[in-house]
């Protein structure tokens, strides 16, 4: 994403943060004190369904190298989280997304090798199997958040949406029905 960005430098970047994550990526970066992955206990830190902070760093400064105007366009983690605990009430639905938990903590790859975009879609499948009442949350109401936020927040100009790869493909549905809505032509 930094390479597509400072190839094409955009007057928009938008990313998949919320506006504390977004500042704890600053904060990061202006102090030097590099971020790393959340810890293993964090399960929702770890398959939230986002991108994790450690790996906004390049973007952002790439963002920052072309002059584009970087907008957090998520809803807040908090929110999510509490999304994610609200349908999760059944210890039933917990299960399944324990299990997901562990299958997606067996599957994160080590730095050193590059995740394919098969993966995230296995993930995200794997995700709406073991536990579609998380998927709802962190994947289908996020896209609809999201592309409701790209619509409102863009002006004309170039832009790039920087999102997770398992979120890719709903974000993109989600951002084309939004444009058949303004232009039914």
């Amino acid at each position: 994403a930094a390479d597509a960005i400072k190839a094409l430098a955009p007057r928009q970047v938008m990313v998949e943060l919320c506006q504390k994550r977004y500042g704890q990526v600053l904060s990061s970066m202006m102090m030097g004190v590099p971020l790393g992955p959340p810890s293993k206990l964090d399960l929702l830190g770890n398959i939230h369904g986002g991108l994790l902070q450690h790996e906004l760093g390049p973007i952002l400064q790439a963002a920052r190298v072309v002059g584009a105007a970087v907008l957090p366009i998520d809803r807040s983690q908090a929110a999510t989280r509490s999304r994610v605990a609200h349908r999760l009430w059944h210890p039933r639905l917990l299960q399944g997304l324990l299990s997901y938990a562990a299958y997606s903590l067996r599957r994160q790859r080590d730095a050193s090798s590059m995740a394919l975009p098969s993966d995230a879609e296995e993930l995200r499948r794997q995700l709406e199997q073991l536990c579609p009442a998380a998927h709802d949350v962190l994947i289908d109401e996020r896209s609809f958040y999201l592309a409701q936020q790209v619509s409102a927040t863009a002006f004309h100009g170039d832009m790039v949406v920087v999102c997770s790869a398992p979120m890719c493909a709903h974000l993109v549905a989600r951002l084309q029905k939004a444009l058949q809505m303004e232009n039914p032509e």
